[in-house]
Order: C-alpha cells, then sequence, then structure tokens
C-alpha cells in the first residue's frame, strides 16, 4: 500500500466529497459511514487518537464542497487514485448505487481530473 502525506486540509477535502457523495440519496447510512471511517483508518493510523479523527470529521463538515474540489484537484497521481477509490468504496458501501450518487461521482470524477473507476 502507498501511504500518502496529505496536509490536514486536503484530507478533510477528501472526507468532505465522501459525506457529500454518501449524502446524495438524502441519507448517510450506518454501512456508508462505517466504509468512511474503514477507509480512512486503512490509510492513517488514528489508533488512540480519537479526538483527530473526530476533527477531520468536523471540519469534513464544515468545509464547502467547491473548497473540497480545489484541494482535491491539486493532488498528485497517487492521491487522485486514493480519493478515487476511496468516493467508490463510500457509494458502494450500502450495496445501492444511486443515479444521483453516479452522477455526483463523475462530475466530482470530470472536475478532479480523477482516474476512472469504472463506476
Amino acid at each position: 500500500m502507498t501511504y500518502l502525506n496529505l496536509s490536514y486540509e486536503d484530507l478533510a477535502s477528501v472526507l468532505c466529497l465522501a459525506i457529500h457523495l454518501a449524502d446524495a440519496d438524502g441519507n448517510i447510512d450506518d454501512t456508508e459511514s462505517a466504509a468512511i471511517i474503514k477507509a480512512l483508518t486503512d490509510q492513517y493510523n488514528f489508533e488512540g487518537k480519537d479526538d483527530l479523527l473526530k476533527e477531520y470529521l468536523d471540519s469534513a463538515f464544515k468545509m464547502e464542497p467547491a473548497e473540497a474540489l480545489i484541494h482535491v484537484a491539486a493532488f498528485d497521481a497517487n492521491a487522485k487514485q486514493w480519493t478515487s477509490n476511496f468516493l467508490v468504496k463510500t457509494i458502494v458501501a450500502d450495496n445501492v448505487l444511486t443515479d444521483r450518487e453516479k452522477e455526483l461521482y463523475w462530475k466530482i470524477q470530470e472536475l478532479c481530473k480523477l482516474p476512472d473507476n469504472n463506476l
């Protein structure tokens, strides 16, 4: 696994987009929430750092998606691939892929020039 060295704001940006994708159907369910946390903790060690994890999530909820898109668009190729994978894991976690989720993912993919994940 390639570990990334994203800034606080960059990682919060990825979380912001994941949250907005998960909420595309009007409901972030427990499966999608768990997928966001798992994808995040697979990449970053938050063991014993629950306050830091909460700070990231709080920042992500407060961030505007337009700001998040700017951060993600500036990522290098590895970070863009990881972000694309992260976003896809989020929206397929509940085994329901709505047209709205796909449409929103494709828009993010286009705006940020993320690699295609065959969604």
